[in-house]
């Protein structure tokens, strides 16, 4: 459970508290229950600590669009994809660095767009989506968006792609087995 995380979390943390991993990990159980002020709290320890990883940037985007802060997701996601660019970085949580390489700049593409489109800067969001659509599998509620934007309906548009975030966070959740 969520809470078990946290508790775990906490005694991480006394043991260690240069360990911007556990902070993460906290964060992360923070942001799944929904309390985006101790999450982004603890994004901000693991980015004090280790300020290159993009994950740890990747998520002070998701909870800074999480507490409606669309500028500073756009700013944090634009930074992952400037970071991604210039380096691979090794899974997150393997413990040892070792392991697949993994890259998130599809994923930041597709987030930044939706951060964009909460933004009203349709412009960039287009730009993003259709980025992201080569390479990452974004949800079928973005093309909806795209297609209620070429047709004018800005309202609509912006409503789908929130949806899809939500989409994209559900899905999150469900491949880390938090909802069932």
């Amino acid at each position: 459970s969520l809470d078990k995380v946290l508790r775990l979390g906490s005694v991480a943390e006394q043991v260690s508290p240069e360990d911007w991993y556990s902070k993460c990990i906290v964060g992360m159980a923070y942001f799944w229950k929904e309390q985006y002020d101790m999450a982004q709290q603890k994004f901000e320890q693991a980015h004090t600590l280790n300020p290159d990883y993009p994950l740890v940037i990747l998520n002070l985007g998701l909870v800074s669009y999480a507490r409606g802060e669309y500028q500073a997701a756009v700013q944090h996601l634009s930074r992952v994809i400037t970071l991604s660019a210039s380096k691979k970085e090794k899974k997150w949580g393997d413990g040892e660095g070792e392991g697949e390489e993994e890259d998130y700049t599809s994923e930041s593409i597709f987030l930044r767009g939706i951060a964009y489109a909460a933004l009203g800067n349709w412009q960039n969001a287009v730009i993003d989506f259709e980025q992201a659509k080569t390479t990452f599998n974004i949800s079928p509620l973005i093309t909806q968006a795209l297609n209620a934007y070429a047709k004018g309906q800005l309202y609509q548009a912006r409503q789908l792609a929130t949806k899809g975030y939500r989409c994209y966070i559900d899905n999150l959740a469900r491949a880390y087995k938090l909802l069932e």
